[in-house]
């Protein structure tokens, strides 16, 4: 089970507290970072684990903002713990030893703290966590966007960036103003994280965002100077929804 804290939080403090939780199985180390969180003043520490097994349904179920996990574990590892995550927490990713490490970060993990840590060592782990945190809240009150799962991590897509989706079977490949991306997900589901009244199926294999529509041509669309075809089936009620797209902004 899953060792529960409740504490009590000072409204005075200037600086918003992050919801923390910790996964270890050996219990002198996860006391020793339980020791570190409690004295941090920007931790809230939620939870602690005994195992990754435990650990998914208690961190997908929770608002956590950074989860610290050993990389070592029985039954499931730490790798295979940030895989099984639904949400995307900010992860600090702890060893015995510096093997683990290239891998960690393959994983986009915040930071990777080897050997026994220090309190200072743990501090700069907290601090990077910290600005990347509220990094991320600036972009969500800027951009609307999503997160999906890219390879072994959480990507953020701004939804304006995105100029069209493309299906590949099982996957579909977006593409965005910076970058291109095959995400392990089928094209209905990936449009049903986007706004309706921003994407339309234009094709049974592409979506395109109405926005960056530059031309519309009988069967076919441009967008940054690609051509994108339009299907029979779909033409009729594309036409429609760019018609009210277009109205919206002559209202606006």
């Amino acid at each position: 089970m899953a060792d529960t804290l409740v504490k009590l939080t000072s409204k005075s403090s200037a600086m918003k507290k992050l919801n923390c939780v910790i996964v270890e199985s050996e219990l002198s180390k996860r006391e020793h970072i339980r020791q570190m969180a409690l004295k941090h003043p920007q931790l809230n520490l939620l939870c602690t684990f005994r195992n990754a097994i435990e650990a998914v349904h208690g961190i997908n179920c929770r608002e956590v903002d950074i989860a610290i996990i050993a990389a070592d574990m029985p039954l499931r590892n730490g790798f295979q713990l940030i895989e099984s995550l639904h949400n995307s927490p900010q992860i600090i990713v702890m060893a015995e030893n510096t093997q683990h490490a290239i891998k960690a970060f393959d994983y986009n993990v915040t930071d990777f703290l080897c050997g026994p840590v220090k309190q200072d060592r743990f501090d700069a782990a907290i601090a990077k966590a910290y600005a990347r945190v509220e990094q991320n809240r600036q972009w969500v009150n800027e951009e609307p966007s999503i997160y999906v799962k890219h390879e072994h991590s959480k990507k953020r897509l701004v939804i304006q960036s995105i100029k069209w989706v493309e299906a590949l079977g099982d996957y579909v490949k977006v593409i965005t103003d910076k970058q291109n991306f095959i995400l392990s997900m089928g094209l209905t589901k990936f449009l049903s994280l986007l706004p309706e009244h921003s994407f339309f199926r234009i094709h049974k294999s592409y979506a395109v965002n109405l926005h960056r529509i530059e031309t519309y041509q009988e069967k076919k669309v441009w967008v940054d100077l690609i051509e994108l075809p339009v299907s029979r089936n779909n033409k009729q009620a594309f036409e429609v929804a760019l018609k009210q797209l277009h109205f919206q902004h002559d209202v606006g």
